[in-house]
């Protein structure tokens, strides 16, 4: 195991590092190496903002409970017609100018 992946189940709990780590599927682990003179908590934080910004800590929270197919079409028609609506307010705010 890389230091990467050392420090991925340090903060990862063992059953959602094993199953991120087989759908492998082209994803690139987050790796943050320490240098001689850099600190464990350093490395730990930039390791933590790596993973935010690769999307694996969304992803994680995504997976940790399963979601039925009727609460996935629920949210993504909820999530269209706060866009819809966000958009009319816009227009409104451009039109009254």
């Amino acid at each position: 195991m890389t230091e990467g992946e050392n420090l991925l189940k340090y903060l990862l709990p063992e059953r959602q590092m094993l199953s991120y780590l087989r759908q492998g599927g082209g994803k690139k682990l987050v790796e943050v190496r320490v240098d001689d003179y850099g600190s464990f908590s350093q490395a730990l934080k930039r390791f933590k903002i790596e993973c935010q910004q690769s999307g694996l800590t969304s992803e994680i929270k995504k997976h940790q409970e399963y979601e039925k197919p009727t609460e996935r079409k629920r949210k993504k028609r909820l999530k269209a017609i706060r866009r819809q609506r966000r958009k009319m307010r816009k227009l409104e705010r451009l039109n009254s100018l």
